[in-house]
């Protein structure tokens, strides 16, 4: 998440997207769970990448598996779900 933060920063926002992407994958099948803090990511950086249409469907995930995750309500307000 480190990397995905500090792409984010720089405005990288695919690459950033594809880290957080990476990142909920491997805690997925690591653990079976679902990653509240890189869904997060994944779903704002996919947004500033250009595709709020996917931005939407991750936010939505994270709302159905981490629905008191901090700052859902601003990120699902910023996508416009």
């Amino acid at each position: 998440m480190r990397l995905t933060r500090i792409y984010y920063l720089q405005k990288d926002f695919a690459r950033a997207a594809a880290s957080a992407e990476t990142a909920v994958k491997f805690f997925q099948q690591q653990w079976g769970n679902p990653f509240g803090e890189g869904l997060f990511w994944q779903a704002l950086s996919t947004f500033r990448a250009g595709n709020p249409a996917r931005a939407r469907q991750i936010a939505g995930t994270l709302q159905d598996h981490c629905s008191n995750y901090p700052q859902l309500d601003a990120l699902l307000k910023t996508i416009g779900k």
